[in-house]
């Protein structure tokens, strides 16, 4: 067991005019999230969830189909989580996919046959979380944990007790004691384990171990004409050709004068998008959208999510809970959804605010349709055209009819905050260590 988030992404195309029906039963299972079709409170692997029905689209001469998309974002192993969501949620799934394209008939009374479907249906995503080893229940216990803590000290503040750092805080560790059962879970700090660690970085170590290796083999080879050195300076000769032929037709792409950028939406339509940013603390955003013309596109952008996908443990975003990019449609079009703290116009201007992130942006959004053109990729784009940048996004942004979030009152320093509250609670900590831990509360 591990307790790494990851995401779950399901992508169904939909029958020809069937995209307002199964609209209206999100939406119906949204206004209902404690009823018995699909109650995501009582998973607790679950920490998130959206269901989105994105309208056809126009992919240079083809129109890509109306498509149901199912994102859960889930702590722990994958296989824990899917037979969770067929246990507590299958009469819900039923309904959301019943109008798919290849929806089999089976599955409307077979749990295995509904599992296999969600299984094949499911997308390979690029994803980030800023609260790792964290699960559903962790959320909701640590933030009781920080109330029963501040209202202590309400009441010790009340009573007018002046004491030492060190005093008040064995005064919380007492009172937490003397809670028993209810808070008995809060004595041990949260350990990571290896297997936390190598699910999280194992794949971006053995991906840097095998290209050290092969970076290697290549530099001996041009010293050396025996055995396989001699393959090796070959294929490096091949590789580097590759190279160059990709850089200048991708170059020729972004060259093409003939792709157009995107205008600003009318007010009617931001306004729509404002209003559905209207919870307190967390809000969700999904955009999907063609990518530019040319199979050069289509390739580059799934090697840049893979390369990304590698590196998302190691980063950290202050406003983003969760976010996650992926390629449907055999690549033509690309989805991009979050949780995050604040509104999404602000949320997306947060990322480009820095010219390192605006070379981050054009490097996942710059192969959208009606994008700012991007020079060798990481140039131009958003750093000289922000405007065109948020164009696209609010073009492309698309409401979601069901939303559930386990921590939609707590950004992710509430939820971080908490857990170093917890386990600075009962461990040895010095006395500068007990006084920066009693600002947390």
């Amino acid at each position: 067991m591990h307790t790494v988030h990851s995401g779950f992404s399901v992508v169904a195309p939909l029958q020809t005019n069937k995209d307002e029906d199964v609209k209206k039963i999100l939406t119906r299972l949204n206004n209902y999230p404690g009823n018995n079709f699909l109650p995501f409170s009582k998973s607790p692997s679950t920490l998130s969830a959206s269901g989105i029905v994105i309208p056809p689209q126009h992919y240079e001469k083809e129109t890509l189909p109306p498509t149901l998309l199912l994102f859960t974002s889930y702590c722990g192993p994958f296989n824990n989580h899917l037979d969770e969501l067929i246990k507590i949620g299958a009469p819900g799934l039923r309904l959301m996919f019943q109008y798919c394209i290849d929806f089999p008939p089976d599955a409307l009374t077979c749990d295995q046959v509904l599992k296999k479907y969600l299984f094949s249906h499911s997308s390979p995503d690029t994803y980030y979380s800023g609260i790792h080893h964290i699960s559903s229940t962790d959320i909701r216990r640590e933030e009781e944990l920080r109330k029963e803590i501040s209202e202590f000290l309400c009441q010790i503040q009340q009573n007018g007790i002046n004491n030492k750092p060190r005093e008040i805080r064995k005064q919380i560790q007492k009172h937490i004691i003397e809670k028993k059962e209810e808070f008995l879970w809060a004595q041990e700090p949260v350990k990571i384990t290896f297997m936390d660690y190598w699910v999280l970085f194992g794949p971006a170590i053995l991906y840097s171990f095998l290209l050290l290796i092969l970076i290697s083999g290549l530099l001996i080879s041009i010293k050396t004409n025996k055995g396989i050195f001699l393959y090796l300076r070959i294929i490096g000769l091949i590789l580097l050709l590759l190279i160059i032929f990709f850089a200048i037709k991708f170059r020729l792409n972004e060259m093409d004068k003939t792709q157009k950028i995107a205008n600003p939406p009318n007010d009617d339509r931001l306004r729509i998008l404002a209003a559905s940013q209207n919870h307190l603390v967390i809000n969700e955003m999904t955009a999907a959208g063609p990518l530019k013309k040319g199979w050069i596109r289509r390739a580059l952008l799934r090697s840049v999510l893979k390369v990304v996908s590698l590196v998302t443990g190691m980063v950290s975003i202050t406003t983003v809970v969760s976010a996650r990019w992926l390629s449907i449609d055999r690549g033509k079009r690309l989805v991009f959804i979050s949780n995050y703290a604040n509104m999404s116009e602000s949320y997306v201007r947060d990322f480009i605010d820095r010219r390192s992130s605006q070379k981050m942006i054009n490097l996942l959004f710059g192969h959208c349709e009606g994008y700012p053109p991007t020079k060798w990729l990481l140039g131009e784009g958003a750093i000289n055209n922000l405007q065109g940048f948020m164009n696209v996004v609010q073009t492309d942004q698309h409401l979601a009819q069901l939303w559930y979030c386990t921590y939609n009152d707590l950004s992710a320093d509430n939820i971080k905050n908490n857990r170093k509250i917890r386990n600075g609670l009962f461990a040895k900590l010095g006395r500068k260590e007990v006084e920066k831990w009693l600002r947390l509360l």
